[in-house]
Protein backbone atom coordinates (compact mmCIF):
# COMPACT_ATOMS: atom_id res chain seq x y z
CA UNK A 1 0.00 0.00 0.00
CA UNK A 2 2.72 2.51 0.88
CA UNK A 3 4.07 1.71 -2.66
CA UNK A 4 1.18 2.80 -4.20
CA UNK A 5 0.91 5.92 -2.35
CA UNK A 6 4.42 6.67 -3.51
CA UNK A 7 3.90 5.91 -7.30
CA UNK A 8 0.32 8.17 -6.86
CA UNK A 9 3.13 10.57 -5.29
CA UNK A 10 5.28 10.62 -7.93
CA UNK A 11 2.86 10.45 -10.91
CA UNK A 12 1.29 14.53 -8.50
CA UNK A 13 4.65 15.61 -8.87
CA UNK A 14 4.53 14.60 -12.93
CA UNK A 15 1.32 16.36 -13.29
CA UNK A 16 2.20 19.15 -10.93
CA UNK A 17 5.69 20.05 -13.25
CA UNK A 18 3.39 19.70 -16.66
CA UNK A 19 1.02 22.10 -14.73
CA UNK A 20 4.03 24.22 -13.92
CA UNK A 21 5.38 24.78 -17.21
CA UNK A 22 2.21 25.72 -18.87
CA UNK A 23 1.36 28.08 -16.24
CA UNK A 24 5.17 29.62 -17.32
CA UNK A 25 4.23 29.16 -20.89
CA UNK A 26 0.92 31.06 -20.28
CA UNK A 27 2.31 33.82 -18.39
CA UNK A 28 5.18 34.13 -21.05
CA UNK A 29 2.25 34.54 -24.11
CA UNK A 30 0.46 37.47 -21.97
CA UNK A 31 3.80 38.91 -21.78
CA UNK A 32 4.40 38.57 -25.14
CA UNK A 33 0.88 39.93 -26.17
CA UNK A 34 0.97 42.89 -24.38
CA UNK A 35 4.84 43.81 -26.00
CA UNK A 36 3.33 43.02 -29.47
CA UNK A 37 0.42 45.78 -28.54
CA UNK A 38 2.71 48.43 -28.07
CA UNK A 39 4.91 47.55 -30.70
CA UNK A 40 1.51 48.34 -33.03
CA UNK A 41 0.66 51.33 -30.61
CA UNK A 42 4.37 52.51 -32.21
CA UNK A 43 3.76 51.01 -35.56
CA UNK A 44 0.24 53.20 -36.02
CA UNK A 45 1.79 56.74 -34.18
CA UNK A 46 4.83 56.25 -36.63
CA UNK A 47 2.67 55.56 -39.87
CA UNK A 48 0.68 58.92 -38.96
CA UNK A 49 3.89 60.88 -38.36
CA UNK A 50 4.69 59.60 -41.64
CA UNK A 51 2.02 60.53 -43.77
CA UNK A 52 1.45 63.72 -41.65
CA UNK A 53 5.26 64.68 -43.06
CA UNK A 54 4.30 62.95 -46.43
CA UNK A 55 0.55 65.11 -47.20
CA UNK A 56 2.98 68.35 -46.35
CA UNK A 57 5.71 67.54 -48.75
CA UNK A 58 2.71 66.80 -51.89
CA UNK A 59 0.71 69.95 -50.31
CA UNK A 60 3.74 71.86 -51.09
CA UNK A 61 4.73 70.39 -54.26
CA UNK A 62 1.02 70.75 -55.24
CA UNK A 63 0.88 74.57 -54.17
CA UNK A 64 4.14 75.09 -56.12
CA UNK A 65 2.91 73.62 -59.29
CA UNK A 66 -0.46 75.76 -58.97
CA UNK A 67 1.34 78.69 -58.82
CA UNK A 68 3.59 77.68 -61.30
CA UNK A 69 0.92 77.60 -64.26
CA UNK A 70 3.60 75.62 -66.52
CA UNK A 71 2.25 73.54 -69.21
CA UNK A 72 1.25 70.02 -67.79
CA UNK A 73 1.05 71.29 -64.49
CA UNK A 74 -2.80 70.22 -64.29
CA UNK A 75 -1.86 66.79 -64.69
CA UNK A 76 0.77 66.85 -62.36
CA UNK A 77 -1.57 68.70 -59.71
CA UNK A 78 -4.02 65.63 -60.67
CA UNK A 79 -1.21 63.21 -59.66
CA UNK A 80 -0.58 64.50 -56.58
CA UNK A 81 -3.67 65.14 -54.92
CA UNK A 82 -4.19 61.20 -56.33
CA UNK A 83 -1.28 60.13 -54.25
CA UNK A 84 -2.65 62.10 -51.34
CA UNK A 85 -5.97 60.82 -51.32
CA UNK A 86 -4.06 57.00 -51.78
CA UNK A 87 -1.78 57.37 -49.04
CA UNK A 88 -4.20 58.85 -46.79
CA UNK A 89 -6.53 56.08 -47.73
CA UNK A 90 -3.79 53.09 -47.46
CA UNK A 91 -2.58 54.56 -44.04
CA UNK A 92 -5.94 54.41 -42.76
CA UNK A 93 -6.71 50.68 -44.29
CA UNK A 94 -3.34 49.28 -42.08
CA UNK A 95 -4.32 51.56 -39.03
CA UNK A 96 -7.69 50.16 -38.64
CA UNK A 97 -6.40 46.76 -38.82
CA UNK A 98 -3.65 47.83 -36.45
CA UNK A 99 -6.28 49.75 -34.57
CA UNK A 100 -8.48 46.10 -34.87
CA UNK A 101 -5.73 44.21 -33.05
CA UNK A 102 -4.81 46.45 -30.29
CA UNK A 103 -8.44 46.81 -29.49
CA UNK A 104 -10.43 43.24 -30.10
CA UNK A 105 -7.94 40.44 -31.29
CA UNK A 106 -4.87 40.89 -29.15
CA UNK A 107 -7.27 41.43 -25.83
CA UNK A 108 -9.47 38.58 -26.66
CA UNK A 109 -6.56 36.42 -26.70
CA UNK A 110 -5.16 37.59 -23.75
CA UNK A 111 -8.03 37.09 -21.66
CA UNK A 112 -8.18 33.48 -23.24
CA UNK A 113 -4.60 33.02 -21.96
CA UNK A 114 -5.36 34.33 -18.50
CA UNK A 115 -8.46 31.77 -17.81
CA UNK A 116 -6.22 29.08 -18.96
CA UNK A 117 -3.60 30.28 -16.43
CA UNK A 118 -6.30 31.03 -13.74
CA UNK A 119 -7.48 27.16 -14.17
CA UNK A 120 -3.96 26.04 -14.05
CA UNK A 121 -3.14 27.56 -11.42
CA UNK A 122 -5.95 26.19 -9.39
CA UNK A 123 -5.28 22.41 -10.48
CA UNK A 124 -1.64 23.42 -9.39
CA UNK A 125 -2.87 23.98 -5.90
CA UNK A 126 -5.31 20.71 -6.19
CA UNK A 127 -2.44 18.58 -7.25
CA UNK A 128 -0.15 20.00 -4.15
CA UNK A 129 -2.92 19.62 -1.79
CA UNK A 130 -2.88 15.99 -2.96
CA UNK A 131 0.60 15.35 -2.94
CA UNK A 132 0.27 16.79 0.92
CA UNK A 133 -2.73 14.64 2.13
CA UNK A 134 -1.00 11.35 0.00
CA UNK A 135 2.30 12.09 1.71
CA UNK A 136 0.68 12.55 5.31
CA UNK A 137 -1.08 9.32 4.77
CA UNK A 138 1.95 7.46 3.77
CA UNK A 139 3.66 8.72 6.50
CA UNK A 140 0.97 7.52 8.78
CA UNK A 141 0.94 3.78 7.28
CA UNK A 142 4.80 4.00 7.67
CA UNK A 143 4.92 4.95 11.03
CA UNK A 144 1.50 2.16 11.84
CA UNK A 145 3.73 -0.36 10.31
CA UNK A 146 7.18 0.52 11.59
CA UNK A 147 6.30 2.45 15.37
CA UNK A 148 9.27 4.84 16.31
CA UNK A 149 11.59 3.81 19.10
CA UNK A 150 10.97 6.72 21.18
Amino acid sequence: MVSELETGIRVYQDQLRAYRENIEDCQTSINELRDLKKKYEFIVTQSANALRGAEFNLRRGLAELKESNKPGSATNVAGYEKRLRDGRASHEHVAQYIRTMISDTIPSTEAQFEEQLRRNRKREQEILSLIDSTTRKMNCMKEQAYPSQN
